[in-house]
């Protein structure tokens, strides 16, 4: 027992001392994103219509948001606030909590400026939404590229994988400025796939009268997200 506790110490001792060892910095800013929905397939009765005027063009949607990040030299951990105006529903707000993890390999040019080539993955999950100001949403009977909300924000909780650059700005002392800017892609999820809430006309005849049940699946998610923040060094 008293052997099994001493490799323990040793073992704890090792991690610290390895971990001290290694830059650490803590600081916090603002979050800036831009996300883009492409073409949206719309099928019926399991036939894809080939006509232009049956793909939704590609959307955009933007959001702000505040962050916190904890580094240790090669990994960034950070957590943020989102608050997001998606492609999809129109009018609608969303407001997140994100989570993000980068590793990252640093590289200094000089003693105040350092790049880093970063890739890893973020979560946002929603805490609250809003269609037309109200916190559920029904396609109107006029139909249209609306589909049924049912109020629950988790339902579009999202997966993305990032690929960018961190680089850090000395300030003099231990203070600096970090720029962030990464490009993503969404894993697509249930609410990418569906059956659109539109009218009860047959087969789609002239533009803006997609049938009730005419099914809708998203081809891709992609976007930017740009952050900016000051940071301390330990």
């Amino acid at each position: 027992m008293a052997k099994r506790g001493f490799f323990i110490l040793i073992l704890a001792v090792l991690v610290v001392g390895g971990v001290s060892a290694l830059e650490m910095s803590t600081g916090g800013g603002a979050i800036f994103l831009l996300d883009i929905n492409g073409p949206t397939k719309i099928s019926y009765d399991g036939e894809l219509d080939e006509d232009t005027k049956w793909t939704r063009n590609t959307t955009y949607g933007l959001g702000v948001g505040a962050y916190a990040f904890f580094d240790i030299k090669y990994v960034e951990a950070s957590v943020g606030a989102l608050f997001a105006f998606p492609p999809t529903p129109a009018n609608s707000f969303l407001m997140s909590l994100d989570f993000c993890v980068l590793g990252k390999i640093p590289i200094d040019f000089n003693e105040s400026i350092s790049f880093a080539p970063a890739l890893g993955f973020e979560f946002q999950l929603p805490l609250y939404m809003a269609v037309n100001g109200r916190n559920h949403y029904i396609a109107p009977s006029g139909g249209g590229l609306q589909r049924h909300y049912d109020g629950n924000p988790v339902d579009r909780s999202s997966f993305w994988l990032r690929l960018g650059c961190i680089g850090d700005f000395s300030l003099g002392g231990r203070l600096f400025i970090r720029g962030t800017v990464l490009y993503g892609i969404r894993l697509l999820g249930d609410y990418d796939h569906g059956e659109y809430a539109g009218t009860d006309t047959e087969k789609p005849g002239p533009v803006g009268s997609i049938p009730s049940g005419a099914r809708y699946d998203r081809s891709i998610v992609h976007g930017a997200l740009i952050k900016a923040a000051i940071g301390f060094k330990f």
